[in-house]
């Protein structure tokens, strides 16, 4: 037997005894996602790319058409899976129309940001513009390829701020072309100062400028009266002292003229002794010694010293201390000082004796005195 199947209806197995697949063939092939087997040879869809189809991505329906700001978009399989199913395709956005930008990322919302590159796409500082259309600005972006950033620049082209030392880098501050580093200076950062540089960097130095270092006290002076410690003073270039008055060696006049606080204290004399006597001559003693000067009321007097005695001079005593030996003392005849100072032959012998060359001889008993002996010789003990 031979034939053909009804309407409706076709041979899939190529069985002759039936036509067993109930289908009516509506396209050559099965490339429209409707879920249908439309040109009937048993699968459903077989010719739906769902890898690349940007109207079935992944899945019948899942369009990759329609966002906004978008003029090209796509579907990608996001593994090398066989097949592609919803869970490894993704749309991406190829081309945004003009004027708009892909800033996110998110396919979901097409391109969402409004911007159109400037510059070449380079993003300068100091337009306030995102010419590289990153969604970010001047100093908050990459400014590698601005010409002006990263050049060696100084805070300001005069005076200490224009010196290698202080030089920077620019860098871009709060949208700014700006001169930076830890050693930039701008004027008036530094104050003026007597040194023959231009510190504030505005074009006058030192004398001519306000100096702040001129007008104070020179350093070490005393400020104690009447010492004055003077002021200092911009002289051209160098400060020097002006007016100063400095602590001299303290003398006896009742002012403190060393400013420690105190007048006449530590007062030296030169010499410090006084009233010293002369030198008693040979043989002689002397009562008097040399006192100290003292300062006492802003004058100078002399204490602990001990004058003469007597107008006249004892037995080798200058008791007045004038150095002469005017001693009227005869050892020889004077019974007082027989043969020797002091040596009085009288004394404890209840007798009178006169003295001669030197020796004592006894003269006559005292009232109710005896004796045994009429004569001694000096310096011998006495006796009664």
């Amino acid at each position: 037997c031979a034939g053909d199947c009804d309407v409706g209806f076709v041979d899939l197995d190529q069985n002759p005894d039936d036509c067993e697949y109930f289908c009516t063939q509506t396209a050559t092939d099965d490339a429209l996602c409707n879920a249908k087997d439309d040109d009937c040879d048993g699968s459903i869809d077989e010719d739906v790319d769902r890898c690349t189809s940007e109207t079935d991505c992944g899945q019948c329906g899942r369009s990759c058409d329609g966002r906004p700001n978008v003029d090209t978009s796509q579907c990608t399989q996001t593994d090398n899976a066989a097949t592609c199913t919803a869970a490894n395709t993704a749309c991406e956005i190829v081309d945004c129309e003009a004027g708009f930008v892909d800033l996110d990322g998110s396919f979901a919302n097409g391109c969402e940001y409004t911007c159109t590159p400037t510059n070449g796409g380079v993003e300068i500082c100091g337009d306030n513009v995102d010419n590289d259309c990153d969604g970010l600005l001047d100093s908050v972006d990459d400014l590698s390829g601005d010409p002006a950033i990263d050049v060696v620049c100084y805070g300001d082209p005069r005076g200490l701020c224009g010196t290698p030392a202080h030089a920077g880098v620019t860098a871009c501050v709060d949208n700014q072309v700006k001169c930076t580093g830890a050693n930039v200076l701008l004027p008036g950062d530094e104050p003026e100062v007597c040194n023959g540089v231009d510190d504030d960097c505005d074009d006058i130095a030192d004398a001519a400028d306000a100096t702040t270092d001129e007008g104070g006290a020179c350093p070490g002076g005393n400020a104690t009266p009447p010492c004055l410690p003077g002021t200092q003073v911009c002289n051209g270039t160098t400060l020097i002292c002006v007016g100063q008055v400095n602590p001299q060696a303290e003398v006896c006049n009742g002012v403190d003229d060393n400013c420690d606080g105190t007048a006449d204290n530590g007062v030296v004399f030169t010499p410090a002794t006084c009233n010293v006597p002369p030198t008693a001559p040979t043989g002689m003693s002397t009562p008097c010694t040399g006192g100290t000067l003292v300062c006492v009321n802003a004058a100078a007097v002399c204490q602990n010293f001990t004058g003469p005695t007597s107008a006249v001079d004892a037995c080798n005593v200058d008791a007045n201390c004038n150095g002469i030996d005017e001693d009227p003392t005869n050892t020889a005849n004077d019974p007082a000082n027989c043969g020797t100072c002091g040596n009085n032959c009288a004394t404890g012998t209840n007798a009178t004796y006169t003295c001669s060359t030197g020796t004592c001889a006894f003269q006559a008993c005292l009232t109710t005195t005896a004796t045994a002996r009429s004569t001694r010789a000096s310096p011998s003990p006495r006796h009664p």
